[in-house]
């Protein structure tokens, strides 16, 4: 249902504004790893978007799918199916996103069968944080396109990270499916133990089957 808080007027469309847009900063999600600006790319993606159902690979404490299930909640529609092997988020922050999203506590990519069986059918909308090697960026990948609606976005976190952004201009070179929409958000932060290695950054790509 959304949330018709009183404080945000509805636009010339008749939608209502994003009244859970300020979960975002709540001291709840003081866990997200996601930097600022990677957060409101996150909620105003899928604010924008309206996906029906949503994928997200590597979980970990939750604070991402908070943001998620935050937009989604604006929205008044859809799931979240986050899949993690090893999944630390509180029993305290999963009250708080479980009457929108499932935990699959499995490996990508063997896990994404379920996760679609789970969603009820493809994704049209993923965010891809998992291992960041190159072995597992291509794995995870290339085991999310299957599952996709033929028209979706793909969101990569740690997008400035050497072995990420090696990946996905090999994927992009491989994957005519796939048209590279750039970083869109841009802000990193250095590796303290790896002089000229940085972290952050979401790169967004549009996947279409028909291409």
């Amino acid at each position: 249902m959304v949330n018709n808080d009183s404080n945000w007027a509805k636009d010339a469309a008749g939608l209502p504004g994003p009244a859970s847009f300020a979960n975002i900063g709540n001291a709840h999600n003081s866990i997200s790893q996601m930097l600022w600006p990677e957060r409101v790319l996150v909620y105003s993606s899928v604010f924008g978007l309206r996906p029906k159902r949503c994928l997200e690979i590597g979980t970990f404490q939750g604070g991402s799918a908070l943001v998620i299930v935050a937009a989604l909640d604006d929205v008044g529609e859809g799931k979240l199916i986050c899949v993690d092997p090893f999944p630390k988020v509180t029993p305290e922050n999963w009250a708080k996103i479980s009457h929108r999203a499932t935990m699959i506590q499995a490996m990508s990519p063997e896990a994404l069968g379920l996760a679609e069986t789970a969603a009820g059918g493809k994704f049209d909308w993923a965010l891809i944080d998992g291992g960041h090697d190159y072995d597992s960026l291509v794995r995870d990948l290339e085991g999310t396109m299957p599952v996709l609606e033929n028209k979706a976005y793909i969101l990569f976190h740690d997008a400035h990270y050497i072995d990420v952004e090696r990946g996905l201009n090999d994927m992009y070179y491989k994957h005519r499916e796939l048209t590279d929409l750039g970083m869109l958000s841009m802000p990193r932060v250095a590796d303290a133990g790896n002089p000229g290695i940085y972290w952050g950054g979401i790169r967004v790509a549009r996947f279409d089957r028909r291409s």
